[in-house]
């Protein structure tokens, strides 16, 4: 049988990799002065899982917008950004 409490202790020292991606997330966002990040620059970045961050991140209550990004090879990519009051 689990001990709620040591339940949540083991979690607090030891956070998951999807809690980690959603941290590194927000914290990429917050800090981004480009306009927005794509997939790909966050995977470059250490996201694992960019999509699943960013859904953790919408349901959490932040703002983040879907944007497009000019690419060097003329198309546009998808880009998120955190939506600032």
């Amino acid at each position: 049988m689990s001990n709620q409490r040591g339940d949540d202790v083991v979690a607090a020292e030891h956070p998951t990799v999807a809690a980690r991606d959603e941290a590194r997330l927000l914290a990429l966002l917050e800090s981004d002065e480009t306009g927005g990040l794509t997939m790909a620059a966050l995977r470059e970045l250490g996201i694992t899982a960019p999509g699943q961050a960013v859904y953790a991140l919408q349901l959490a209550g932040y703002q983040i917008e879907r944007v497009y990004r000019q690419h060097s090879d003329g198309n546009p990519r998808l880009a998120y950004r955190l939506r600032t009051s």
